[in-house]
């Protein structure tokens, strides 16, 4: 198992297809470090990786919201 691929976390992001706000709470308290120091290390700049870390999860959230909604309406005869 690769250190990105998290049986844990590939639920979560389950969950947060079905809007469960609790859980993304628990995604993002468990993502925010790695994301927040990789985003770091890449700008070297502290505000510029915090605007890309929130924008990071904007787009992630937005994406699994259009992920479940895709899903629901392919299920749909």
């Amino acid at each position: 198992m690769s250190r990105w691929d998290d049986p844990e976390l590939s639920g979560m992001v389950k969950r947060i297809q079905q809007k469960d706000s609790a859980v993304f709470t628990r995604f993002f308290e468990r993502t925010y470090q790695k994301i927040y120091f990789l985003s770091l290390a890449l700008t070297r700049d502290e505000k510029q990786s915090a605007a890309v870390v929130g924008s990071t999860y904007q787009q992630a959230l937005a994406q699994a919201h259009h992920d479940a909604l895709s899903e629901t309406v392919a299920g749909q005869p």
